[in-house]
C-alpha cells in the first residue's frame, strides 16, 4: 500500500478509484451465472467499490483521488488461470491460440479502473496532442459526471471529481484545441464523433466546418429528418433528437466541405 501511495500521490499522477459497473458472471468453470454481489466481492451497482482507496493525503492542498472509473468486474484478458485454479469460477471465456488455452477472466480492482482512464486521456490527447498535465487535470474536473453516488461536491475524498465522462471530456478538449488540434483527421472519414443518450444522438465535430449536412433516413431510403449548419466550431455539439421516430434502424449521413460518413442508428 506504501508503495503503491507513492504513485499515487505525485503531484502530475491521476490517482483513480473503481466503482461497480458489473455484478452478473457468467461462469465458464461452472456454466452458470454467479452473482459476485451476493458472494461480497463487490458492492453495490454504480457505487465505489471497496477495493477503491480512498483520500485524503497528508498535504490538504494535494487533492487524491482525482476521479474514478468502471472497475468492478471488468472482463480482461489473463495468462496464468485456468478452470481448475481457485478463481477459475470467474473465468468468462477460452479461445485456443497456436494450440495453447488463453482466458478472459471478471476482475475488480484498480488495476481495472486505471486502464479506463488511461484509455480516456489517449483519446483526448489523439483529439488534441498539445494538452498539458494541468489541462488533463482541468477536464477531469470540469467533466467529470455526478450523481446520487458522488454527491455534488466539487470534490471529494472518495470519488475525487466524479465518474470519468470520456465523451463531455474529448468536447472539452476539443475546445481547447484551438487551430492545433487533430489536424490528421481533418477531412478524413473521422470528422464526427457520436453518443447515444436516451432518445438523443449527440453530434461532436472533431473539427472546425464551414458546413454541414445531417440528413437521417429509414431503410426505405425516406428522409426523416435534415439539418445544414454553418461555420461550425471545432468541439460544437448538434443533437439529433430521435424520440419521435418509430422504432427501427435509420442511417444518419453526415456530410462536410471535404468528407461524407454514415452510421447506422438503432431505435428500441
Amino acid at each position: 500500500m506504501t508503495i503503491g501511495g507513492i504513485g499515487q500521490c505525485a503531484e502530475k499522477a491521476f490517482c483513480v478509484g473503481n466503482y461497480v459497473t458489473n455484478t452478473e458472471v457468467n461462469s465458464l468453470t461452472l456454466e452458470t451465472t454467479m452473482d459476485a454481489q451476493e458472494m461480497d466481492i463487490v458492492g453495490d451497482l454504480n457505487d465505489l467499490d471497496a477495493s477503491s482507496s480512498i483520500g485524503p493525503t497528508m498535504r490538504p492542498e494535494l487533492r487524491k483521488p482525482d476521479v474514478a472509473a468502471p472497475g468492478g468486474m471488468i472482463v480482461s484478458a489473463i495468462d496464468y488461470i485456468t478452470e481448475q485454479s481457485d478463481d477459475g469460477l470467474f473465468l468468462v471465456d477460452k479461445i485456443n491460440v497456436n494450440g495453447e488455452d488463453q482466458y478472459y477472466m471478471a476482475l475488480t480492482g484498480t488495476s481495472m479502473s486505471a486502464p479506463v482512464v488511461s484509455g480516456t486521456m489517449a483519446l483526448w490527447l489523439q483529439a488534441n496532442p498539445n494538452l498539458s498535465c494541468e489541462q488533463l487535470h482541468d477536464i477531469v474536473a470540469t467533466t467529470s459526471r455526478k450523481d446520487e453516488f458522488t454527491g455534488n461536491d466539487e470534490w471529494n475524498s472518495r470519488w475525487g471529481y466524479g465518474k470519468i465522462d470520456a465523451y463531455e471530456g474529448l468536447k472539452m478538449a476539443l475546445q481547447l484545441a484551438g487551430s492545433s488540434g487533430i489536424p490528421s483527421i481533418y477531412g478524413s472519414e473521422q470528422p464526427i464523433s457520436m453518443k447515444k443518450e436516451g432518445g438523443l444522438w449527440r453530434v461532436l465535430f472533431n473539427n472546425a466546418e464551414t458546413q454541414a449536412t445531417v440528413m437521417v433516413y429509414d431503410q426505405q431510403g425516406r428522409i426523416c429528418q435534415s439539418r445544414y449548419f454553418n461555420n461550425l466550431t471545432r468541439g460544437q455539439e448538434v443533437l439529433l433528437n430521435m424520440q419521435q421516430l418509430p422504432k427501427g434502424i435509420y442511417t444518419v449521413k453526415i456530410s462536410t466541405a471535404k468528407s461524407h460518413i454514415a452510421r447506422k442508428l438503432v431505435i428500441e
